[in-house]
């Protein structure tokens, strides 16, 4: 009985094409993926055995529409942290200055990258927002440049996250 609950979740739940593996766009089960400098990524944990894991964070104001999203991929050792005030529906929004991305296979200090101010290349989108079911679906894209000249180029963001 469990082994056919479980697979009828997981089968209504996952792509067809992706081997089982990877959630569909449209089944809002929190997906957070971009490119990091043209490679594909997306946030990933090793699960522990008693408490699991969670790759991603998200913190959603209804009120006042401000949002921070922390995706973290633990097998590649790096992180994107977005943040930002007052989301518009549709509309490019700056973020804040405590976005930015981090990843521990740099060293030396090199390790943190902070965004690039420039709305032409770094800004996060609200595509949608039901807040009956309370999902939050956003593109962003973001350039951020290392304390040691590195620049990394986030491109092709999207995330779709209950809150």
């Amino acid at each position: 009985l469990y082994t056919s609950i479980l697979s009828i979740l997981f089968l209504t739940c996952c792509d067809k094409n992706s081997g089982g593996m990877d959630p569909c766009d449209n089944c809002h089960t929190n997906i957070f993926k971009c490119k990091i400098n043209g490679v594909d990524w997306k946030s990933d944990c090793i699960p522990d055995p008693l408490f699991g894991c969670n790759s991603i964070s998200l913190t959603f104001d209804n009120n006042s529409n401000d949002l921070e999203i922390i995706g973290s991929n633990d097998k590649l050792k790096n992180v994107i942290k977005l943040s930002s005030r007052s989301i518009i529906m549709n509309s490019k929004s700056f973020l804040k200055d405590n976005s930015g991305y981090s990843d521990r296979n740099f060293t030396g200090g090199c390790n943190y990258f902070e965004f690039i101010k420039d709305t032409s290349y770094t800004y996060i989108k609200v595509n949608d927002l039901d807040r009956s079911k309370r999902i939050l679906t956003c593109v962003f894209e973001m350039h951020c440049l290392g304390r040691c000249g590195d620049l990394i180029k986030v491109t092709n963001g999207r995330f779709s996250v209950k809150y």
